[in-house]
């Protein structure tokens, strides 16, 4: 070959090499014009179409091959196939490759060495791709360059094993070396990172697509749900402190429209009182001092009236800065009375109005703590023969007697504390005060009491009795003082009643009386002195019986029936209600596994009974009697629960756990412990009978029933309301929701060998008269 056919040559395979380089480029740019169609495609789909682009662009490249010597041909298809493992990863690359394999294998000729090296620079490609060299120009560059060394050593081997005539190796080698080794690089380099840098554009946007309308979705969503959400909703601008958005939950608890609350603060809202704290909360969320702050409050509607709500005031952060307070309201308003109404009864007497027991001790304690300069008088007063007037007159007319003694005690000038205390037993204090003057002021009391009280229209003449005690003289601490007055109490009985005494330490002596009938009570069980009598308890639904209450009865030899009133708290202060509510026990049992199976027995238990022994004894009386432990009712009072013992509530699991029925009789009478209705499951709650015959209080009493009942119904209790004396009671108490009912309406306790014919008898007159308020007494109790 001469020079100048040499030179043409040089030329003919130069512009063949610029026209391929052109085609080439000008193919993948095309290719770059499909990619947004593959933006977000799965992997496998993208791949596919990917890998055939690239092919097509290597046989595009293959077509316009420019001649190097005889036989032999240059194009752009392995750095085609580099780019495709650049940009699309291996599978994209192997799909090239065999589409250009494929293309030159259907050329044929010598397409050995062909097909070898796009098989090699194929498998050199996903080992750059996959390897964890950094992809920069530079290494693109480089990679390009190992390329363009590899398409110049294939010959060199197909010559070595016979199979390429040497020519073809200096041609190879000669076009490699001219241009090739600048081309594959800067090819590789720019077309690489072009199209990687678009693929990459576009996996971007369309991402950017996809979250965007997942945001809109999700916006849309939230709008749903706050819109149509049963809760009230507001979002609050933490700058301006007004209502951003409302939703109509909010609306109907704020009794405001939305355009109206959005043209407000949300301090309008809130009651004068509350406004300061409810600005200071805001203030201290947009300073992002909490996240969140819940507490209730209340809230002022646009009618004036007050709800109580449980706000969850949530901090919302815009470009990270405190921007939003997302509010969600619970009405607890409800709940809220129910629970004031009940907090009320934990601390007073109902009937009257005045301080029970123990909100009356927590006072003295806390005056007693204080002191002074003169003495601390605790007065301790108890209504004559009240008892007289309960069954003569009934105790409708008792409650009202209560409730005229309650005003007049209130009038009394000077008092520290009225209290009810008991059943017709007040106290009182007065503090800074001396021993004589004390004394003046019970005589004026008494003279207060003295004047009679009118019912009806009718005069009612009622004596009452004082004991004093004083502290420091006659002791410091609240139940020393009350002992004393209560000695003191019992002197002025004993001295013909109608009076008040000062207590004297003389006076203990009489307490012998009372020492006697602690040794006689003692004594009365080993005498068989004691029955079990039983009073009907009556579903109110159905006019049934239902279980009977089991009431211990003292036949003293000498002065007959004694009142439980009167020995049950001697029993009780000398222990030996311990082995008498034992035997009640037993003997209750024992009877009730004689009744019809689907009538159950309920047994009271005292607050000296209530110790760790008491499971045992309740399994051992109903192993002995045979009798169904779901029959059997355990009745505690509140005052068990108010002793403090942390084994109390095991003591209740554990007779819980033995299938027997707990109640927590007397609710409401002055020791109330809200806590211990949730952590203990009582199955019933009996409303004391000074709820039903709430004289004077009627409409308080009425209203507390009421709650109650919600109160254990919302608890998963039954509710008992006793002392039933009247059919305009009993359906009172129907109306208000009670489950069961018990009283002098129905029956009085009888013993246990009239239980039948009285089941017989009040199931006769339920059959003939579903509602148990057509009754009439007369024929219920008729011969009880």
């Amino acid at each position: 070959m001469n020079n100048g056919a040499t030179m043409t040559e040089i030329i003919q395979i130069s512009l063949g090499m610029f026209i391929n380089v052109f085609v080439t480029l000008g193919f993948i740019f095309l290719v770059t014009r499909a990619l947004p169609i593959l933006a977000g495609r799965p992997s496998p789909v993208r791949a596919l179409v990917l890998g055939t682009m690239f092919g097509v662009a290597a046989i595009a490249s293959m077509l316009t091959a420019f001649p190097i010597s005889e036989g032999i041909y240059g194009d752009m298809r392995n750095a085609i196939v580099a780019i495709a493992a650049i940009c699309g990863g291996p599978v994209v690359a192997v799909i090239c490759a065999a589409f250009a394999i494929a293309y030159r294998f259907a050329l044929g000729g010598q397409y050995g060495g062909a097909i070898a090296t796009i098989v090699c620079c194929m498998g050199l490609s996903v080992a750059f791709h996959l390897s964890s060299i950094r992809k920069t120009t530079i290494s693109y560059l480089l990679f390009g360059l190992t390329l363009a060394l590899l398409n110049a050593a294939v010959p060199v081997v197909f010559w070595l094993l016979g199979l390429a005539p040497f020519g073809a190796v200096v041609a190879v080698a000669e076009t490699i070396f001219g241009s090739a080794i600048l081309l594959y690089p800067v090819t590789i380099a720019l077309v690489a990172n072009l199209v990687r840098a678009e693929m990459l554009r576009l996996d971007a946007e369309a991402g950017l697509r996809a979250t965007n309308a997942e945001l809109s979705l999700n916006e849309r969503r939230f709008r749903d749900v706050f819109d149509l959400s049963c809760i009230p909703m507001a979002w609050t601008d933490l700058k301006t402190t007004k209502f951003v958005r409302v939703n109509q939950e909010y609306e109907r608890f704020t009794g405001y429209g939305s355009e109206e609350l959005e043209q407000m603060t949300f301090d309008r809202v809130s009651v004068p009182e509350d406004r300061e704290a409810d600005l200071q909360t805001v203030t201290e969320l947009s300073l992002g001092q909490h996240k969140s702050f819940q507490n209730e409050r209340r809230y002022r509607r646009k009618d004036g009236s007050i709800r109580w709500g449980q706000r969850t005031l949530t901090l919302i952060r815009e470009n990270g800065e405190p921007k939003f307070g997302f509010a969600m309201v619970q009405d607890i308003t409800e709940r809220r009375r129910a629970s004031e109404q009940i907090a009320y009864l934990a601390e007073h007497d109902h009937l009257t109005g005045l301080t029970n027991r123990f909100q009356f001790g927590k006072e003295l304690d806390a005056a007693l703590a204080v002191g002074g300069t003169g003495q601390i008088a605790v007065f301790v007063l108890d209504l004559d023969d009240f008892k007289g007037v309960n069954d003569t007159l009934g105790h409708q007319i008792g409650d009202q007697v209560l409730v005229e003694i309650a005003d007049r005690l209130r009038s009394a000038p000077a008092l520290t504390n009225v209290a009810r205390i008991g059943g017709d037993e007040f106290a009182v204090t007065k503090t800074d005060t001396t021993a004589d003057e004390a004394v003046g002021l019970a005589e004026h009391i008494l003279t207060l009491l003295k004047k009679p009280v009118y019912i009806e229209g009718q005069p009612l003449s009622i004596r009452a009795s004082v004991g004093i005690a004083l502290s420091p003289r006659d002791g410091t601490e609240t139940s020393e003082l009350f002992k004393k007055a209560d000695i003191a109490l019992y002197a002025a009985k004993a001295g013909g009643k109608g009076n008040a005494r000062l207590f004297e330490a003389k006076m203990e002596a009489t307490i012998v009386r009372r020492g006697q009938l602690k040794t006689e009570l003692a004594e009365a069980l080993a005498r068989s002195e004691f029955e079990v009598e039983y009073q009907p308890v009556i579903d109110i639904a159905t006019g049934r019986v239902i279980s009977f209450e089991a009431l211990l009865r003292w036949n003293h030899p000498a002065n007959g029936r004694t009142s439980p009133a009167e020995f049950i708290p001697i029993a009780e202060e000398t222990g030996s209600i311990i082995p008498i509510g034992a035997w009640v026990l037993e003997e209750a049992c024992s009877q009730a596994a004689q009744w019809p199976i689907d009538i159950g027995v309920a047994v009271n238990v005292s607050v000296r009974q209530f110790e760790q022994t008491l499971p045992l004894k309740v399994a051992t009386a109903l192993s002995y009697s045979g009798l169904n432990p779901s029959r059997l009712e355990i009745e505690i009072t509140e005052s068990v629960l108010m002793q403090g013992n942390a084994d109390s509530l095991v003591i209740l699991h554990q007779l819980k756990a033995l299938g027997v029925k707990i109640a927590l009789d007397d609710f409401g009478t002055g020791f109330s412990s809200l806590s211990y209705l949730q952590r203990f499951p009582f199955d019933k709650l009996k409303i004391d009978r000074s709820f039903i015959n709430g004289t004077g209080g009627a409409n308080k009493a009425t209203k507390i029933v009421e709650a109650v009942v919600q109160l254990g119904h919302s608890l998963g209790m039954r509710v008992t309301a006793e002392g039933i004396e009247t059919g305009e009671q009993l359906e009172r108490m129907r109306d208000k929701g009670c489950d069961q009912v018990q009283g002098f309406l129905f029956s009085r306790s009888v013993p246990a060998r009239e239980v039948g014919a009285l089941i017989e008898r009040l199931h006769a007159n339920s059959d003939a008269a579903p509602r148990a308020v057509q009754v009439r007494r007369n024929a219920v109790i008729d011969g009880s």
